[in-house]
């Protein structure tokens, strides 16, 4: 009896996070503003394991808020 109720306190708990993350994700495209990036480097990131086949890339970019970079 007491593991299901425990399970169920995850399973709601997963479940408000996931409604708190949806909400989020809304509104910052409701409430958000879009902004012009330049992209400064690129660099390809190979490990041991890494397939050659994957594209595994780290990018740089700068952007400027209220004339701050």
């Amino acid at each position: 009896m007491k593991k299901s109720i425990s399970n169920r306190f995850v399973l709601a708990g997963v479940g408000v996070l996931l409604v708190l993350l949806g909400v989020q994700a809304v509104a910052v495209k409701i409430a958000g503003t879009t902004t012009q990036a330049t992209v400064t480097k690129v660099h390809q990131v190979v490990n041991d394991t890494s397939d050659r086949m994957d594209y595994n890339y780290q990018i740089s970019y700068r952007f400027a808020v209220n004339g701050k970079d």
